[in-house]
Parts: structure tokens; sequence; C-alpha cells
């Protein structure tokens, strides 16, 4: 008798880890669909956050570069045209620059020199204008 109920002990105790053991694998797996929701939220999260700061970073270049453009335009015009990336009339403002310069021996050199100044300072401001609103 001692020795059924023995049995009968073991046979409920074995019962039990298994019941034990399918409430442990249901936590876990309970446990997993939690955190991968959290990460599919967090990463959502993230990307909402990012396309802004994505947005303000382009800005900032674009501002960056007006003034770097701004700066190289004052001291050699078209240079800083052809940075702020309109190649064709930074050549062309360099180009007649340096004519200006060469011819800066006759009065006409001068005039060129400084109407191709201005017309490079304003290209720089109007970027700057353009990109900043």
């Amino acid at each position: 008798m001692a020795e059924e109920q023995q049995k009968l002990t073991e046979k409920d105790n074995k019962e039990e880890k298994e019941v034990k053991k399918e409430d442990f694998k249901q936590e876990a797996k309970e446990t997993e669909e939690r955190a991968e929701t959290k990460n599919e939220n967090n990463d959502k999260e993230n990307k909402e956050v990012s396309e802004p700061l994505k947005e303000n970073k382009e800005a900032d270049s674009k501002i960056v570069k007006g003034i770097v453009g701004l700066v190289l335009n004052l001291m050699f015009p078209g240079v800083g045209t052809m940075v702020i990336g309109r190649i064709g009339r930074g050549i062309l403002q360099l180009i007649l620059y340096i004519i200006g310069l060469i011819t800066s021996i006759f009065i006409v050199g001068v005039f060129i020199i400084m109407a191709v100044w201005v017309w490079a300072v304003i290209d720089s401001v109007v970027y700057l204008v353009k990109n900043n609103v």
C-alpha cells in the first residue's frame, strides 16, 4: 500500500512538474511577445524622431554652405558660388573677376571687378535667404 501511495505521489509530482514547465513556457512566450511589441514601438518612435532631425541637419548644412559661400565670395567672387552648388554661374563670375584683374590697369577693369563682386555677394545672400525661410 505504501508503495502504491508512493507511486501515486510520484505520478502527481511528475504531472505537477509538467504543468509547471508548460506554465513556464507560456510565460516565456508572453514575455518575448511583450518585448517584441516594445521593440516595435521603440523603432516607430525612433523613426518619428529621426526624420525631423535629418531635415534639421540638411537645413543646417545648407545654411553653413551658404555662409561659407558668402565668405568666399567676399574674398574671391565666383569661388563661393561654386561651393554653394551653382558651378556654371561661379565659373562665369570667376572668369569675369580674372578679366577684371587683368584689365584693372585700365579703368574698365575696376568696374568689372566691382560688378562681379556685387553679383557674387548678392547671389550668396539670395541663396541664404531662400534656404533659411
